[in-house]
């Protein structure tokens, strides 16, 4: 592969992470929103079935955003192989080298689980907070 194919490969997989986690935040977000404007419609088989159909799409989305961290890293190993690398690419060498990459991709991995975590409480703390008031 040539320098531009590598660094072509990079970003487009980088942009699917973004588009990926964009959509995953929209539908976290979704569900909060839901459950607060169902509260006095939500019920134990509604909020299981919301949480369970939320945990599978998170758990998918996590493991593609894995894999897609994965493709992003053996593209830097080949794009590290290339003869006379542009600035370019040995800026971003550079941040995979510093760490930053690899940080990156850890933190938004803990990220999703600590927001995944807190989608699926809240509706739970509303259903109860509900049955408590009245």
């Amino acid at each position: 592969m040539t320098e531009y194919e590598v660094l072509d490969l990079i970003l487009e997989r980088r942009q699917e992470v973004i588009s990926m986690v964009q959509w995953w935040a929209s539908i976290s977000v979704g569900l909060i929103a839901a459950s607060q404007l169902l509260e006095r419609h939500l019920n134990i088989v509604l909020l299981s079935v919301l949480n369970l159909f939320y945990l599978f799409y998170t758990y998918v989305v996590y493991r593609y955003i894995g894999s897609l961290f994965s493709q992003i890293l053996a593209s830097f190993e080949d794009l590290a192989k290339i003869e006379n690398p542009s600035t370019q690419a040995i800026a971003m060498l550079g941040a995979l080298n510093s760490g930053v990459v690899g940080g990156n991709a850890n933190f938004a991995l803990w990220a999703m689980a600590f927001v995944a975590l807190v989608t699926c409480s809240y509706p739970v703390w509303v259903y109860v907070s509900a049955r408590t008031d009245t």
